[in-house]
This record gives structure tokens, sequence and C-alpha cells, in this order.
């Protein structure tokens, strides 16, 4: 039986949602921790080709992870199982969602599985899929109106919306291809950053020891801040919390202009989460960050070698037999995409929020928290690690040009 699987994965709105507890991962010779792992293998697949930069969502991508699993088989799901650093015995099954009260920062993400009108799935797995928050959708009942009612929402990620509709099964297809997307956004307002649109200027920025360019960069006055040196990490630590929430914007600035690379080494040994209870400057400062308008779209199939995943990428190796009980079908494509928009309101905020304005005084000395050459940036709180993601590899001139 031939069959044509592909897992759409949009963005719906809702509240912050638990995710799974991230565990280290144990390669045999020293523990990781997972999402900076995940982070820095994705990175060493892309190579030269991370354009400006990127960004992970690691909630909708750790599920199309288990969306993969539990459509696998044998050798190809012992595979995945060591990718997610679960045991066979251990594994907890599908991720449960679930809200955090009254915290305002959105997490958005939409699941649906869109399957040839060839395919007779099992019905254990459609609940199994079912369960994870998934909608199945036969492909001679898909409509673009069906599938654009469920995308009224995704204002924070429009670039979604008519992309990537022409990749979704109609009619009859037959072939065996999976084809997996896994997408994620997020929205959330700065507590009292102090950021406005009047204070924007173009400033250099180093892209390396050799190269600038001048970036849109936005400005807030001195005040206190939660800044941390890390010197162990070589590396500068800025937190903005957001409005009504336990989430914060963490910045790590590596205190040399090409220290990325040898940061995101490092942060394969260290709990972002384990850094919020680092001890802050007491001085004040001033702020200057680049305005971010950024989309991600990355192809992982050969990215995901890195954590040991590559069985389910190839068609005569692939196991996926848990979906009807034929080893036909292979995963062709698995595409993780988000978006980011970093400017004066916060992340993917259209609008300042109504804020009153309190006066900060300079206090014990001041010091300045420039992001003039490229950083690691995440979103998290003290639980979970909601994504992460570097920026400043863009375009610029030589200096003696």
């Amino acid at each position: 039986m031939t069959a044509l699987i592909r897992f759409f994965w949009i963005l719906s709105l809702g509240r912050v949602q638990g995710i799974i507890q991230l565990r280290p991962h144990t390669d045999g010779s020293s523990t990781r921790e997972y999402s900076t792992y995940v982070h820095r293998a994705i990175l060493d697949g892309l190579g030269n080709q991370t354009g400006a930069g990127f960004m992970l969502a690691h909630y909708p991508l750790r599920l199309g992870l288990d969306v993969l699993l539990a459509s696998a088989n044998g050798a190809t799901a012992d595979e995945v199982r060591r990718g997610l650093n679960v045991s066979q015995s251990k594994y907890p099954g599908p991720i449960v969602r679930e809200k955090i009260p009254r915290d305002t920062f959105l997490n958005m993400s939409y699941v649906g599985a869109y399957i040839s009108s060839k395919l007779n799935p099992r019905e254990e797995y459609l609940t199994k899929i079912q369960r994870m928050g998934a909608e199945v959708v036969r492909s001679e009942d898909f409509t673009f109106n069906h599938l654009l009612r469920k995308l009224v929402n995704i204002a924070a990620a429009p670039h979604l919306n008519f992309r990537l509709l022409p990749d979704i099964p109609r009619g009859r297809n037959q072939t065996n291809e999976v084809f997996l997307i896994a997408a994620g956004s997020f929205r959330g307002a700065f507590s009292d950053a102090g950021f406005e649109k009047e204070n924007r200027q173009m400033i250099p920025f180093n892209v390396d020891e050799r190269r600038r360019t001048l970036v849109e960069t936005m400005y807030s006055p001195t005040r206190k801040r939660q800044v941390a040196q890390l010197p162990k990490l070589r590396s500068r630590m800025l937190l903005l919390p957001f409005e009504n929430s336990r989430v914060r914007f963490m910045i790590l600035l590596p205190d040399q202009i090409k220290g990325l690379f040898q940061l995101e080494k490092a942060l394969e040994f260290v709990d972002l989460r384990s850094l919020l209870a680092e001890q802050f400057d007491k001085r004040h400062y001033d702020i200057s960050l680049p305005v971010i308008s950024m989309e991600t779209v990355i192809y992982l199939g050969d990215k995901l070698q890195g954590i040991g995943i590559k069985k389910a990428f190839h068609s005569s190796e692939a196991d996926l037999s848990q979906i009807t009980g034929s080893r036909n079908p292979w995963v062709a494509r698995f595409l993780h995409t988000t978006k980011l928009k970093l400017a004066e309101g916060g992340i993917n905020f259209q609008q300042l929020p109504d804020v009153t304005l309190v006066r900060h005084d300079e206090g014990p000395g001041s010091a300045h928290f420039f992001a003039s050459h490229p950083f690691f940036f995440a979103l998290l709180d003290d639980d979970n690690i909601y994504a992460t993601g570097r920026y400043g590899f863009i375009e610029g001139r030589w200096d003696d040009e």
C-alpha cells in the first residue's frame, strides 16, 4: 500500500504551556543539556548556512520528534529514542499540555496530520497522535478554507499562511513519503524595559573583527537591570522580564567579537535555567539591542544526524510501521519554522504596552550593555526552555573597503 503522510504544524494562539522537562543528554563520555545540545547539533549541520541567525522552538521540535517516535518501530524507533534521550521502558508517552495560570506570555502552536486517501492508519495510531494534540485530515477531505480557519489567530507568523499551503496533500496522492513540519512562535510584552521607538538609531554592528554594518538599534536609558558577568562562559548575561509572566528573554553576549561559537560549544554542558540564579550586577545599565525581524526555515533531516537520528530519512532503512503495519513510509522532509520580531514592545508584540513611566536614577555607578556583535539568546523560565537562538551573522563590509 502506498501512502503519503504529511504532518503540518502551524501556530494557534494559547497561553504558555508546560513542556516535558528537558533532561541532560548523555553521549557515553559526558553529560550535555538537551536544549543546547540540540541547538549545537543543528548549528553544526547548518555549517555556514545560518544566515543572520536562527531560532529553535523546543516545544514543537520535541513534539515533532515524539510524533516520529510514535510512527516508528525497530532500529528506527531506537534511534529516535536515543535522540530524545529516553529508554524504551521509561518513555513517558505523549507530551501533555498544561496551561500556566495567569501567565500572559503566549506560546503558539497547532498540530495537524494530513494523510493520503490511500492510507488506512491503525486506530491505535490515530488515537496516539490525537492525544498529542494533532488533527488528522485525509487528503480528499482537505480544503484551503479548513486550514485557513485554523490560521485566523496566527498573525505573529503570517509567512506560514501561503508559503506552505501548496505542500499539503490534496486529492488522491500516492507516494510513501512522510513530510514533517514543526512550527512555533511566541508573543510577550516587556515589563518596564524602558525602550522607546523615538530612540532608534542606525548603529555599527560588528559581524566579526574585520566586518561591520549599520543596523537599526533600539535604546533604553540607564536604570537598574538584570545583568550578570559570566566569567566561566566568557560572556555577559542580560535578562528582560515579560509583563505578568515568569518567562524571560535572555541574551548572552560573548566578551569577544568572535566568541559566539565557543560560547555555544560551552553551553552544551550548561543548564540555561541555572543562570537565572546568578548574582546580578549592582550597577545601573543602559541598553542597546538590534531590532530583529527573522524567520527561521530549516530542513532538519540531515541536521538531526548530530543527535543520531538517521534511518527515518532514508527510504531503504526507515521503519515507520506503527502507522499502518507497512514499512514503506519514510520521512522525505522535516521542516522547522519559527518567527522572531524583537522590538521595543517585546517579542512579536506590535505595540508598546501601556505603562506608568517611572524615573530611574543612575544609582551606584553606571555601565553599558550594547549587543554590538553576534550573541546567543533564549526564552525560558525556572522550569522550561522554550526557545534558543543566535543572531548577528549579517552582511557587512570589510573595514578596508
